[in-house]
């Protein structure tokens, strides 16, 4: 082949490669407006996100009887859901996990500030809800979180299953996982503490490698920030927190899980929600001593 042909080749290819690195450098660069609006969106959650939910009087008696600010889930969910937006700009995930994360985050604390902001403590339990409804033709806002928190799960079950079968276990681990969360969150730091260890379970259950690792990363990050108001018993996180918290678990274990680590979740999930329908969780805690004891060091008592 003659010389000058070799040089058109070479020099072609090396363009060619060259607009190929350009073509990657580009989109790895977030437009402006992006950038802008990100900023804004954050902004907007620290100064004026605070200042509504003032506004809206939310408060609640803890176990104490104070009376303190109630659902300040709703933080956490948001920046979540602004992190999953970051990381889909950036491409740093999966698209289709990402918004997996990010439609069960915003949903779940969507279902659980309703029932934060307008419930009342009346009526409690998953039966108790659904005894009004059934027999008293009354729809609590507890009845509303419960079924429109399950037709999420079976929606978010669908998407990660390629089976019925795995549809329908998908769907419980998130439905149970979210509710789990709610359960033991009577307390200041109970049920961060109980995402933390269950996160720890989780990742070492399926092998260290998560698909939603980054998505997980955005839920983590305020939830630690924002941590303190509730171990110190300044404020409660509510359904808007702990709800988002416990499905992301489920969602985990339904994308990266083995069977036998689903089948073992859905069993002790079962468990808990047998006893804590029957029994007190808090007074369980309370007469054992080891119990006792590490729920202490959980948070203010």
């Amino acid at each position: 082949m003659p010389k000058h042909r070799l040089l058109v080749l070479y020099y072609g290819g090396c363009s060619e490669t060259a607009t190929q690195v350009v073509k990657q450098k580009s989109k790895m660069k977030m437009p402006y407006p992006i950038i802008a609006a990100i900023i804004v969106s954050a902004l907007a959650g620290l100064i004026a996100l605070p200042r509504l939910l003032d506004s809206m009087g939310l408060r609640k008696k803890n176990f104490k009887g104070d009376m303190i600010p109630a659902a300040y889930g709703v933080q956490i969910a948001y920046f979540a859901v602004l992190g999953c937006a970051i990381i889909r700009v950036l491409d740093l995930s999966p698209a289709r996990i990402t918004m997996q994360y990010a439609v069960l985050i915003g949903g779940m604390a969507a279902f659980g500030f309703l029932d934060d902001a307008f419930g009342s403590r009346e009526t409690g339990g998953f039966a108790g809800h659904f005894k009004k409804l059934l027999l008293e033709r009354k729809l609590t806002t507890g009845a509303v979180k419960a079924i429109g928190g399950g037709a999420l799960a079976l929606a978010l079950g669908w998407s990660v299953s390629k089976a019925a079968p795995d549809w329908i276990i998908n769907s419980l681990l998130i439905a149970l996982s979210a509710n789990a969360l709610n359960l033991v969150d009577l307390r200041p730091g109970r049920a961060l503490a109980v995402f933390a260890i269950g996160l720890l379970a989780v990742t070492a259950a399926c092998g260290f490698r998560l698909s939603g690792a980054w998505p997980l990363a955005a839920l983590i990050l305020p939830t630690a920030i924002l941590a303190h108001k509730d171990v110190r018993g300044q404020a409660m996180m509510g359904d808007t927190g702990s709800n988002p918290l416990g499905a992301a678990l489920g969602l985990t274990i339904a994308i990266d899980g083995p069977l036998s680590v689903k089948f073992t979740t859905i069993g002790l999930l079962i468990v808990l929600h047998l006893i804590c329908e029957r029994y007190s969780l808090s007074q369980i805690i309370e007469r054992n001593p080891i119990l006792r004891r590490i729920d202490s060091l959980l948070g203010v008592r």
